[in-house]
């Protein structure tokens, strides 16, 4: 992982009595070579697991009580690092940030490649305490994430929060679930839009203005058949795509434990969606531009035929009714399919309701009645504690869901379209509407997209500049880090010959002339009114030295001039 857990358990370390000690201790036995805290830089997870196994030896504090209170630095470190004024546009309340935290994550891939981001899902009880549901590959972080929530909430919005954590990952539980009491003014202040406002807005669009407008929006019926395709969108997908079940033309990366069901993204409208092309369903990218390129009475042809598809109400009307009783491959109604494409979310009958049910009902979020069931869960919650929440075992782990939106996130040929999801009541329709969400130049050749393809409204443009220019940094930083680190380990060794050869220059020189060669000086010669010179000689050496093996006379040497030495130092002579 990144050095944000080094940092932080660093940090907290030397806030410690004694604790510059401690640390000094701890590295040494941690043995890693370069810095060892530096934000940028990635550890593997054996050094990181030892880093907190020696901290709890050489604290004698619990690891899972060292991971808190290191998260508990976790904002200082992201302050110390210029990440202030991310922090701030999270949201102007702890309930909203926490909602924004997952995009925050995934924008952060750019800067650290390598980081396996967690997702939260907050989830505000009926009695205004909050459940956080966590959703992480690496197993045992929950400790530090809970003590960096506890901070960022003190920090950027000054409050005092109690977080437990109420259900653990492991023994059937595939996430980890905190609970948290805090002031209601934690929680968002739904400001209504007055009607005298709503009546300012006059202009309706035509399906041309959406197709300028959304190039890359999707459109789907209460059976979560496709009805309606961005041109953009249209013109990358298979021209029998029309009417088809959602799934069957994307993943849902975000949010991880959205089901394919029509009452369930409902609930989810005005939040943030990642929906990742499936591959069997695009036009190779070849295909695509020569599409573009063909002669214009030919790809007029095509156009038409394929307006034709979108526009033909009988055709809609067919397929809707055959979608009643049809199913799909699984054998499981397509509207109540499972959870990402695996996981089968059971509804509550209660959200089930009729069409005018659904139009009536109220979209806020205390109609959302998560306590009931978690997507990732085949067992029912009772709601009879404010603490009811969802940890049970499912058909697709969250850790395994986790690291295959990974796998697709990191895929540069699958086109990712960011956005969310909007309710139409006066069709009982869901419109996406939303951008490709690239973050670099080979992303962008590799689906074949363009800038002009990207509305200037939507600021994907942006995105993507930010994001090359954010990686291109983070790169520079990493790779001044390693030079910088190249050369403290060359100045070391240089300190360590130059100490060296200062030993030896004291050893065979006087003090003064030693000091003066040592820093390029010649000496000036010294005069002594009476001095006295012993010459030595060890009598017949020659004959010695060859009759004799060689180590043994070296050691004679090593032993006869070390006795010398022992006297001149004890009566202050120079030799």
């Amino acid at each position: 992982m990144y050095g944000f857990l080094h940092q932080a358990l660093t940090a907290w370390i030397r806030s410690l009595d004694g604790g510059n000690e401690i640390l000094a201790f701890i590295l040494k036995q941690l043995n890693i070579s370069g810095t060892p805290d530096d934000f940028f830089r990635f550890y593997s997870d054996t050094k990181s697991t030892l880093f907190l196994e020696l901290t709890a030896k050489a604290t004698g504090i619990s690891i899972d009580k060292c991971k808190f209170e290191a998260g508990k630095m976790a904002m200082g470190t992201f302050v110390r690092n210029g990440y202030d004024p991310v922090l701030q546009t999270l949201g102007n309340d702890f309930f909203t940030m926490l909602n924004n935290l997952d995009s925050l994550h995934d924008n952060f891939l750019a800067a650290f490649p390598e980081m396996k981001v967690p997702l939260i899902r907050p989830q505000r009880n009926q009695d205004n305490s909050l459940s956080i549901h966590y959703y992480s590959e690496r197993q045992g972080l929950a400790p530090f994430m809970m003590g960096a929530l506890k901070s960022a909430a003190s920090v950027v919005y000054g409050l005092d929060i109690d977080i437990h954590h109420r259900v653990k990952r492991g023994n059937g539980c595939d996430h980890d679930v905190f609970h948290v009491f805090m002031d209601s003014s934690g929680f968002p202040n739904n400001k209504s839009c007055s009607l005298d406002d709503k009546k300012m807005a006059t202009k309706s669009f035509g399906k041309d203005m959406v197709n300028q407008v959304f190039p890359w929006h999707f459109v789907v019926d209460q059976n979560l058949r496709i009805i309606s395709l961005g041109k953009h969108l249209a013109s990358r997908v298979k021209k029998d795509t029309y009417g088809m079940h959602a799934r069957k033309l994307f993943h849902i990366a975000q949010p991880v434990d959205a089901a394919w069901s029509f009452d369930d993204l409902r609930t989810r409208t005005n939040r943030p969606f990642l929906f990742v092309t499936r591959k069997n369903r695009m036009l190779a990218t070849d295909n695509h531009f020569s599409l573009q390129t063909q002669p214009c009475d030919k790809a007029t042809h095509d156009l038409q035929d394929h307006q034709s598809i979108m526009q033909h109400d009988e055709m809609l009307q067919e397929k809707q009714r055959r979608s009643e009783t049809e199913t799909d491959d699984s054998g499981v109604p397509a509207s109540r399919n499972g959870a990402n494409d695996c996981t089968q979310y059971a509804m509550n009958e209660t959200d089930k309701g009729t069409k005018s049910s659904r139009r009536n009902s109220d979209n806020s979020l205390q109609s959302i009645d998560f306590l009931k069931e978690c997507p990732f869960s085949n067992i029912g919650i009772s709601t009879n504690t404010s603490a009811a929440c969802s940890a049970a075992t499912s058909q697709r782990g969250s850790v395994d869901t986790l690291a295959l939106r990974t796998r697709r996130l990191r895929k540069s040929g699958d086109i990712k379209l960011h956005g969310e999801l909007y309710y139409d009541d006066s069709d009982d329709s869901l419109i996406f509407v939303g951008n490709p969400l690239v973050q670099s130049l080979e992303e962008l050749e590799s689906q074949g997209i363009d800038l002009a393809d990207m509305p200037i409204h939507c600021h994907g443009r942006e995105v993507l500049y930010g994001s090359m220019c954010q990686s291109l940094s983070a790169r520079n930083s990493n790779d001044t880090e390693a030079k910088l680190a190249t050369l403290d380990h060359s100045m070391a060794e240089v300190n360590l010959k130059k100490e060296r050869l200062d030993g030896l220059l004291h050893g065979i020189l006087p003090p003064v002339v030693a000091d003066s060669l040592a820093i390029g000086e010649i000496p000036p010669a010294e005069t002594y009114n009476h001095v006295t010179v012993l010459f030595s000689d060890i009598a017949g050496f020659t004959a010695i030295s060859s009759g004799v093996p060689s180590m043994e006379v070296m050691e004679m040497l090593h032993n006869l001039f070390v006795k010398f030495d022992e006297l001149a130092d004890k009566h202050g002579c120079y030799k």
